[in-house]
């Protein structure tokens, strides 16, 4: 019953573009003043396009740079792990006999 008027009485100075939570955050906001906003046309959203044109150029180029330390990179760590899985059975076979 403590705050049964409350409601009532915030109810001629709440604010109703914001959260209740937030009001004194927002209440200390300064517009920018001069701040340009642009709002792309629908000619302008083909984002994915000029990536989906140009992607295999990029891949071939960074293949032709990056190509040898991958595939030795692959090679090592794959030779690795199959040397490891061979030596690991074979000590297996040894402890058995």
């Amino acid at each position: 019953m403590a705050f049964r008027m409350t409601q009532t009485m915030r109810a001629g100075h709440e604010r109703t573009d914001c959260h209740p939570a937030l009001v004194k955050l927002w209440s200390k906001h300064l517009p920018v003043q001069g701040e340009v906003s642009r709002h792309l046309s629908p000619n302008e959203q083909k984002i994915i396009v000029p990536f989906l044109k140009h992607a295999p150029q990029k891949v071939a180029r960074k293949l032709r740079i990056f190509g040898v330390y991958w595939g030795c990179t692959f090679l090592l760590v794959y030779g690795t792990v199959k040397g490891s899985t061979w030596y690991d059975r074979e000590l297996a076979r040894q402890h058995r006999s």
